[in-house]
């Protein structure tokens, strides 16, 4: 009889939150959809929605289980700009406000999912899209985050961390984002850098998501390295499983981009760049297939 002494030492986030307007159903509806293709157990997704959504949520299927919340009806058929230049109730502008209410979203589930406590909270933004299984984080770790990885000059400005990619692992860390967003430079998403800076004093409590994970169209045009070198270190290896698309050797794991975006030219060529390659492996490759065939639906 052979006893294994094998301990743990990663796991996958079980629980997902995002949120939805009008604008995000059709990237709700691939990253539903891939999250089903590369998870066999997909995870439970919560949704902050508005009115209008709500019933197209109501409708999708979806092998996990999917729980949704009216919400957003403030910022309803409002663009970015449109809420940018509208006072907000709790910060600078509508915008601000909007951009919190992931804060919100995930006090919601830490406070309704009985799981959340033990399992921890990963919020994706709703055009975030599954090319492998959901990341592995360290188990230890209380708060994983997405570095942009842009030129110093951009981070500066924009942030080091991504807002639209994030794990936690209690409540208590949703609060101090919040709290740090009084002060922020750049919206929710420089207060990042507070709630890092709150548990870097343990190393093994903030997790950095590696290149694999998270990667927007503004990683290739924003990048230190130029856009031609960054994309040299795309690749294929059906091997690798996934989708078989590698970034520096490894599984290409989630995108971040709109998928169908037809005005903004950079993440329309971002775009023809990644199905590029899904082209090329989806004849030979079910994974690449299916995620081909759910981007054209």
């Amino acid at each position: 009889m052979c006893i294994s002494n094998t301990v743990e030492m990663s796991f996958s986030p079980s629980i997902i939150a995002t949120l939805a307007t009008g604008p995000a159903i059709q990237d709700l509806r691939i990253f539903l959809a891939s999250l089903e293709i590369f998870n066999v157990n997909p995870p439970t997704v919560y949704v902050y929605c508005d009115t209008d959504s709500a019933d197209a949520i109501a409708g999708m299927t979806y092998k996990g289980v999917l729980h949704h919340k009216v919400c957003l009806d403030t910022y309803a058929k409002l663009s970015r700009s449109d809420m940018e230049g509208t006072k907000g109730v709790k910060f600078k502008n509508l915008w601000f406000d909007f951009m919190t209410e992931k804060i919100q979203l995930l006090r919601w589930v830490f406070s309704k999912d009985p799981e959340a406590k033990n399992k921890g909270v990963m919020f994706c933004d709703a055009d975030i899209c599954f090319f492998g299984p959901l990341p592995e984080i360290p188990v230890g770790a209380r708060v994983a985050l997405s570095p942009h990885d842009i030129r110093p000059e951009d981070e500066r400005k924009y942030g080091r961390y991504n807002g639209g990619y994030l794990w936690i692992s209690e409540a208590q860390y949703a609060d101090i984002w919040w709290n740090a967003c009084a002060d922020a430079r750049f919206y929710e998403q420089s207060a990042l850098e507070d709630l890092a800076a709150n548990v870097k004093e343990h190393p093994a409590w903030l997790y950095e998501f590696p290149v694999t994970e998270n990667y927007g169209w503004w990683r290739m045009w924003q990048g230190s390295k130029t856009a031609e070198v960054l994309m040299s270190e795309w690749g294929m290896n059906r091997s690798k499983g996934g989708s078989g698309i590698t970034i520096r050797g490894a599984r290409l794991g989630s995108i971040h981009t709109h998928m169908h975006e037809k005005k903004d030219g950079a993440t329309m060529v971002f775009n023809g760049f990644v199905v590029g390659y899904l082209r090329k492996l989806a004849d030979r490759h079910i994974p690449a297939k299916r995620l081909m065939a759910a981007l054209k639906n």
